[in-house]
């Protein structure tokens, strides 16, 4: 999918009286959501092994999409691959903040606060982790 000016072409449309939401006409246009083509790209470059390019790529993501707590856990995910866990605790952090559930983002905490010699606090991000592994069952 190609990204493009999608909401202001949607929002456009919309304006000119079809009456259908900006979010239809943006899967209708064949459009990626914000951040989507950041998040690939960071994607790409962690295959890779190429860390601190898919950072960026998953920051702007972030930026792109505020509301995306895969892209800040991605983010955390890699800022931990190329050994800046201080920096990977706040993006996991920023990620908890938009889903307190984040298994990538709960499993990271975990790993800096083992790090730090924090079992205590490691535990109760894992116990997180089993939360949602329970929720998802009930379900």
């Amino acid at each position: 999918m190609r990204e493009c000016g999608k909401r202001d072409r949607a929002e456009s449309v919309t304006a000119r009286g079809l009456g259908w939401s900006p979010a239809l006409l943006v899967l209708l246009i064949g459009c990626s959501a914000p951040g989507e083509g950041a998040l690939r790209s960071g994607k790409q470059a962690a295959a890779r092994g190429d860390f601190p390019t898919a950072a960026t790529f998953f920051e702007q993501a972030a930026k792109e999409a505020p509301k995306s707590a895969e892209a800040q856990a991605m983010r955390g995910n890699a800022l931990f691959a190329a050994g800046k866990a201080d920096g990977a605790a706040v993006a996991w952090g920023a990620a908890i903040t938009l889903d307190a559930h984040s298994p990538d983002a709960l499993l990271g905490l975990a790993r800096v606060a083992l790090g730090r010699g924090e079992p205590g606090a490691a535990l109760a991000h894992l116990d997180g982790v089993t939360e949602r592994r329970s929720d998802e069952k009930a379900l």
